[in-house]
């Protein structure tokens, strides 16, 4: 669920990892003065603020960054090959229903649902309210299987 570390390294270890050693433009980037950010190196202590701040910013900040965007992208590549691969059922679906043409049979196990052309006859209906009869034959394809779904992104969380 959170991205952020729960242990960080050493803030003098994490000043050392900084794409810059001017610690003006540190110190600006954190709100604190320059000496504020002296004291946290000479001390190798700072708030956990601060340790998160600078973390981002290093080599292992930007690598979990970077691992977050490998797996988002992974995610959406394996969406985008399941509803490509759903696309091409329904495709093929459709090109059984037109090379049957408005006929087909009416017991095939293949079709379930009922031809927008067709009228259904409300007044013939069974004990279980099922409707009996059909003034023209129907055909509507079973649904597609779906795709196996993926791990959400929160199962890829560290």
């Amino acid at each position: 669920m959170f991205k952020a570390p729960t242990q960080t390294p050493s803030i003098s270890t994490l000043l050392d990892d900084l794409p810059t050693t001017d610690l003006k433009r540190v110190a600006r980037h954190l709100g604190l003065s320059v000496d504020t950010i002296r004291r946290y190196a000479k001390t190798n202590n700072a708030p956990r603020l601060v340790h998160l701040a600078l973390f981002w910013e290093t080599r292992w900040g930007l690598s979990v960054l970077d691992c977050e965007l490998f797996n988002r992208e992974t995610l959406r590549l394996g969406m985008i090959r399941c509803l490509k691969e759903e696309n091409a059922q329904l495709k093929a679906h459709l090109a059984r229903l037109v090379a049957l043409g408005a006929h087909g049979a009416a017991n095939d196990a293949l079709w379930s649902v009922v031809h927008p052309g067709a009228v259904i006859d409300l007044g013939n209906r069974n004990r279980d309210g099922l409707i009996n009869d059909l003034r023209q034959n129907a055909v509507i394809p079973k649904p597609v299987t779906p795709c196996a779904r993926l791990v959400p992104s929160e199962a890829l969380a560290f």
